[in-house]
């Protein structure tokens, strides 16, 4: 029931936050979270490269979390394009998850985006 809440959060953030995109580009976050729940997310901005030679992609991104909910390292598992990779690790950097784990305990969350243009 937890993750159903935090990824009905994070799609309620993600639509917010779309409001004030480009109305030509998105990119979207659904993350298969299983061992810390999204408590604070943004939406990656679509880098302005890609949106003029209208490219599109997907990144993977593994994410540790700390006890305290706070991500301390992100690498890149996948991407279609470079371009797209430092705004993913710039904008996951910035999330907040659940306590992943008891004091000294790291757990890795990997998460899907989807560059699309509109």
């Amino acid at each position: 029931m937890t993750t159903r809440i935090a990824t009905l959060t994070l799609g309620l953030l993600l639509m917010a936050s779309s409001a004030h995109a480009d109305r030509t580009a998105s990119a979207s976050a659904v993350p298969a979270v299983k061992s810390a729940a999204v408590v604070k997310a943004s939406k990656p901005e679509y880098p302005a490269m890609a949106r003029v030679f209208r490219l599109e992609g997907e990144v993977i991104v593994n994410v540790e979390v700390d006890h305290r909910g706070v991500p301390i390292g992100a690498g890149i598992v996948k991407s279609s394009s470079p371009v797209f990779s430092a705004t993913v690790l710039t904008t996951v950097r910035a999330w907040r998850f659940s306590p992943a784990a008891k004091e000294g305990g790291v757990r890795v969350v990997q998460i899907p985006f989807t560059f699309k243009m509109k």
